[in-house]
């Protein structure tokens, strides 16, 4: 069993999208990968606007060959200690269904991204600012994507993060790259790959080497 850690490399590769919709029909969204921060979670101003954020995280050069079986994975985020009402909240956890995952430029490449049929919910524990979560496991997620056909050891894949809650107002916020390499978010896997089975020796084959 291998165990890999793989840990946000630049600031282009985690941020956050603002999803806007005026009495239910979409209006508009703005994107950033330059905030120190990444948001999930939903806010209503009573007055028919309502905001959905989004987070991505791109994790770069995933050294795990196509077909490994994963046995657990899981990201680790740090809190930043600003949130509205989060805990007992969920949040959808998916990965962006493309065999090397480019870094987003626009809100459209998160928010209308082709996502693994393999979801998780995670439930927004009680944090403390500056601490390391896990996150629930996400082996299906990326089993799935180590899966497809045309996956190669040292792509990328892109964590997409959205509400999954159907309460009022809530938002969680974890540190981004942009706080510092030391905040950065992480990806956690363990996986094992197959060895070839050795093929038994024909026992006439072995008679004939064993002749002087």
């Amino acid at each position: 069993m291998t165990t890999i850690t793989e840990v946000i490399a630049a600031s282009s590769d985690d941020g956050f999208v603002r999803e806007e919709h005026y009495y239910g029909s979409f209006s508009s969204s703005a994107f950033t990968s330059t905030n120190d921060e990444m948001k999930v979670g939903y806010e209503d101003d009573s007055m028919g606007l309502e905001k959905y954020f989004w987070s991505f995280l791109r994790f770069t050069t995933i050294d795990i060959a196509q077909g490994a079986t994963i046995s657990s994975a899981k990201i680790q985020m740090k809190y930043s200690g600003f949130e509205s009402n989060s805990v007992g909240e969920s949040v959808s956890i998916s990965a962006e269904d493309v065999d090397d995952a480019s870094a987003p430029t626009n809100g459209s490449e998160v928010i209308d991204a082709t996502l693994t049929s393999a979801s998780v919910s995670w439930t927004i524990p009680s944090m403390s600012s500056g601490t390391y979560y896990d996150s629930s496991d996400i082996t299906t997620v990326i089993q799935e994507i180590i899966n497809r056909p045309s996956w190669a050891a040292n792509n990328d894949i892109n964590i997409i993060l959205h509400n999954s809650s159907t309460g009022g107002n809530w938002y969680a916020r974890w540190w981004s790259h942009n706080k510092g390499a030391s905040h950065a978010s992480k990806l956690v896997v363990e996986y094992s790959t197959s060895s070839p089975s050795a093929v038994p020796m024909a026992l006439n084959t072995y008679q004939q080497l064993r002749k002087p």
